[in-house]
């Protein structure tokens, strides 16, 4: 009996070590992040006092294309815009770059540089890589 109880517990150590295994084996692509995210942001412009947040919608196409429309708050003025441009590049282990580039705006803000990382099929984590200090959310917009 001891012997039948070892294996057991040798099977089941190994089917659970298999699963952790085709965990880290998932592999993404851009299918998994096509579709409308909303973007919630929050930060500062590095080397100033100066607050920053941005909100938007940002829908992300095939081929490392995609949109976005929102609202940036920077030391409390606000105001609309719509992306002159946006691309992104997608790693099979689900972290990638994102950049936005804005029209101008009352703050000079002419690209935003973003790296992300996808939690799960309805969140994504992301932080801006160059001179603002920003960090958010996008989450999956249901219908």
């Amino acid at each position: 009996m001891r012997n039948r109880s070892g294996w057991v517990a040798r099977v089941v150590l190994l089917s659970a070590g298999l699963a952790a295994a085709s965990a880290w084996a998932r592999t993404f692509g851009e299918r998994d992040i096509k579709g409308i995210w909303v973007l919630t942001a929050q930060g500062a412009m590095l080397g100033t006092a100066m607050p920053l947040a941005l909100l938007g919608v940002v829908e992300f196409d095939q081929g490392g294309r995609c949109r976005m429309n929102g609202t940036i708050n920077a030391g409390g003025l606000s105001w609309s815009t719509v992306a002159a441009a946006c691309g992104f590049q997608l790693q099979s282990n689900g972290s990638g770059s994102l950049i936005v580039k804005l029209p101008p705006g009352p703050v000079v803000m002419s690209a935003i540089p973003l790296s992300f990382v996808i939690i799960d099929e309805h969140e994504i984590r992301t932080m801006a890589t160059d001179s603002v200090s920003l960090s958010g959310t996008l989450r999956r917009q249901d219908r």
